[in-house]
């Protein structure tokens, strides 16, 4: 079920950076501290923000998510 969920999100992704590329972010130009950014720099800026911040959250969920789960004790032998 995950797949078809991940294939997706992948095409969206392409779909829109093709999109911005080509329409919304057409002659695009800036300087930044003495960098200077295109339109594909900007998309790819971007996206390693969002994937910064998917591992910054994955961080968050992980800590505070329980640890594996302790085996039940073995009751005591009846005599």
């Amino acid at each position: 079920m995950i797949n078809p969920v991940q294939q997706l999100a992948a095409l969206i992704g392409v779909s829109a950076a093709g999109w911005l590329a080509s329409t919304a972010l057409r002659g695009f130009s800036a300087e930044i501290a003495g960098v200077r950014f295109g339109r594909i720099d900007t998309i790819f800026t971007f996206a390693g923000l969002i994937v910064i911040a998917g591992g910054f959250y994955a961080s968050a969920a992980l800590r505070s998510a329980d640890g594996p789960a302790q085996p039940a004790p073995e009751p005591a032998a009846a005599r």
